[in-house]
Parts: structure tokens; sequence; C-alpha cells
């Protein structure tokens, strides 16, 4: 009777003990669980880390795109770009950046396309290029737009005989000065100061600027015009004259005397025969 209470209180306690384990047990799942999820929620934080780090690489690498583009290119040659072509060195020496070249034969109508490529730019005070044909007399013109969009002209230039040419601007307008392959500089400037019309310097038409003061030239009194009176030729009359009549002389021939015949000779029909 002792041993079957002894053995009832050992599978007590053994259940108790077995119970207990599996409370253990069930504890000791749930810390695995948590440890699951936080991996997952860490992987998943990974995950959108490194896609926000490769969308922020994207986006600055098209920012650095874009702004490479946005930066303009300073051109070195334009024109014909042929081995043998000539060479003319054009300085840039406007009020700002040249964005735009265009040419054209001296009397044609229409312009060509800008020789700058796309972004390419010629700023103040730098040079480029200008490739010409070698065997090309033509004048040419020339169509110059800058930053703002502001185009100027010149024209009838002749491009072959020149190695330098300088572009400038004076009171808004464009002029060239050059050098041509001779070393002889030029100039395409006007001197107005020098074009006289109607008795008048050019420099006196031009309108004040600034402070200058302008004076009217003086008012010339538009002179009349008097038509010469006709006077009527006078017509005077020949007067004629009969021919004095002069009757002719008439003079007597006056005949030769026969020869003298001697006895003996005989004539017959006035033939003196021997």
């Amino acid at each position: 009777m002792l041993k079957k209470t002894l053995s009832l209180a050992s599978a007590v306690m053994l259940s108790i003990s077995l119970v207990a384990c599996g409370g253990s047990g069930g504890s000791s799942e749930a810390p695995a669980e948590e440890t699951q999820a936080e991996a997952t929620a860490q992987s998943d934080a990974a995950k959108t880390d490194a896609a926000k780090t490769d969308d922020a690489k994207q986006d600055a690498a098209k920012a650095d795109a874009t702004a490479t583009a946005a930066e303009p290119v300073a051109a070195t040659l334009i024109g014909e770009a042929s081995p043998d072509a000539l060479r003319v060195k054009v300085t840039n020496n406007l009020d700002g950046d040249v964005t735009g070249i265009a040419m054209r034969r001296t009397g044609d109508a229409e312009w060509g396309e800008n020789l700058l490529k796309e972004n390419e730019v010629v700023k103040k005070g730098a040079s480029v290029e200008l490739g010409i044909a070698a065997d090309d007399t033509a004048s040419y013109d020339l169509q110059l737009t800058d930053a703002k969009g502001t185009k100027s002209e010149l024209t009838s230039l002749a491009l072959t005989t020149m190695s330098e040419l300088t572009l400038h601007i004076e009171n808004g307008k464009a002029y060239a000065t050059y050098v041509d392959l001779d070393g002889v500089e030029g100039t395409t400037k006007q001197e107005t100061e020098t074009q006289v019309t109607d008795g008048a310097t050019s420099s006196e038409l031009i309108a004040p600027q600034d402070d200058q003061y302008y004076e009217e030239p003086a008012y010339v009194e538009e002179q009349t015009y008097e038509e010469p009176a006709y006077e009527a030729p006078v017509y005077e009359e020949p007067v004629y004259e009969e021919p004095v009549y002069e009757e002719p002389v008439y003079e007597e021939p006056v005949q030769e005397a026969a020869p003298e015949q001697s006895a003996d000779d005989c004539t017959r029909d006035n033939i003196i025969l021997d």
C-alpha cells in the first residue's frame, strides 16, 4: 500500500514536471516569432532604403545630365570642314555671347542654317574658325544672333580674301574689322562723317543722343522755276535778183590762105601733085 502511494505520488510529480516543461516550451516559442517579424521588418526597411538610394542616385544623375546639357560648349570650327578649306579666324567683340551664325551669298534672299551646333556658343572675346571652300570666290552676308535673340547683319564680305575677322557693334549697328591674306587691315564701318547729303554732312542729320544739343539744319527757300519767254524767229524773205544776160560775141573764124603753087605744079581737088 505504501508502495502504491509512493508510485502515485511520483506519477503526480512527473505530470506536474511535464506540464511545467510544456509551459516553459510554450513561452520559448513567442520570442522566436517576434524575432522573425523583426527580421522581416528590417529586411523591408533595408529594401526601402536601397530603393530610395537608387532613386536619389538616378535623380542626381539626371540633374547632372541636365546641368551638363544646359552649360554652353565653346565652338571651335564652323562651316566647311574639309582639310583644304580656307580658315578665317572670327573673333566675337560684340556686347554678349553669339549663339547663332548664319550665312548666305550676297544677293540671295534666304539665310542658311545656324552654323553653330546645339548648345554651341562663341563667348564674348572668344574666337572660332570659319571654314570656306578654297575655290569659292563669292561674297557673303553674315547674320549674328546673341543670347538675347537680337540679330545683326554684315553684308558683302569677301571672306576668301580674309585671314581674320573681328565683330564689333556701335550704336546698335554691327560692323567688322578684318585682315586680308596680304596682312592689310580694313573695316566695313561706314565713315558717315565724310558723306555729304544735300550740302550737309550726315552727322548733322543724325538724331541727338543723350544730352547732345540738336541743331536743325537751316531752311533753304525753294527756288522757283521761271519758264523763259518765247521769242518768235524773224523771217526775212530773200530778194530775187534777175541775172544779167550777156550776149555772146561771135568771132568770124580766120581762113588760112592756100599755099602758093608754082607754075609747074598741078593740083587736083586741092591736092598738090608733084
